[in-house]
């Protein structure tokens, strides 16, 4: 369940970045286009990408915290192989 829910965010993401792409370079709003007499379906479809931004990017403060901790608890090189040389 968690795996189809990071990749629903991820894309929902990607899909934000596109039409700020757009918006950014030529105006067009992708999500205004597609929704055009729905602007409370525009709204919820923004508020989603917005929110999947924020899930998105905790997931990736959470794995870069774990790369830390695995980084930090692991010994120097040096006292393995002096472990290994006194055996």
């Amino acid at each position: 369940m968690e795996q189809i829910i990071n990749l629903i965010a991820f894309l929902l993401v990607i899909i934000g970045a596109i039409n700020w792409g757009l918006v950014g370079v030529s105006g067009f709003d992708l999500v205004t286009y597609i929704t055009p007499d729905y602007p409370q379906i525009e709204k919820i479809i923004k508020i989603l990408v917005g929110i999947a931004g924020i899930y998105v990017a905790y997931i990736l403060y959470q794995h870069m915290m774990n790369a830390n901790k695995k980084e930090t608890t692991k010994p120097p090189a040096a006292l393995v192989t002096a472990k290994t040389v006194v055996a």
